[in-house]
């Protein structure tokens, strides 16, 4: 081992290498590519980094792409709260006073109604923007009954007026 440089306890490698992994989302790496980035360069030390990688994937934190290439398991934020439509067709979940609304727009409002119970899927937030996201579940509907006519024939159903 070279003079001044000590051996990085295998805890603060596990806390590196996924902080790593989670700073360049979306990307995967060998065990080389993530070395040459922290700045690992003999071959124990490589050797460890390739033991905490199998344990990161082993324990659900890192998820293995291509053979050899590693990435961060996606952390999905979901919220659960009531939707409530604007006239435009988007929609605002609220989820509670003091957590901000969660933007929908309107493609991505799936099948909920004005005042359903729905989970959301919350889209990390770039910026200062509104948070953003879709639905991804109606929980429970606000309405269960609707009145209305429908005239169905063998092979199609008609709304009436």
């Amino acid at each position: 081992m070279a003079k001044g440089k000590k051996k990085q306890p295998k805890r603060y490698l596990f806390e590196e290498v996924l902080a790593f992994l989670k700073h360049n989302d979306g990307k995967s790496f060998n065990y080389k590519q993530l070395g040459a980035a922290m700045e690992i360069d003999n071959e124990s030390d490589r050797f460890a980094l390739l033991e905490t990688l199998e344990e990161l994937k082993h324990q659900g934190f890192v998820i293995e792409t291509d053979i050899g290439k590693y990435a961060a398991k996606e952390s999905k934020t979901y919220q659960t709260g009531t939707i409530d439509f604007t006239t435009q067709g988007t929609a605002f979940v609220i989820i509670s006073p003091d957590v901000p609304d969660v933007f929908i727009p309107f493609k991505r409002t799936k099948d909920a109604l004005h005042g359903d119970l729905v989970k959301v899927f919350v889209h990390p937030q770039h910026g200062r923007g509104k948070a953003e996201g879709e639905v991804v579940e109606v929980i429970q509907r606000r309405k269960t009954k609707f009145v209305g006519s429908i005239q169905i024939n063998p092979k199609v159903c008609f709304r009436g007026s």
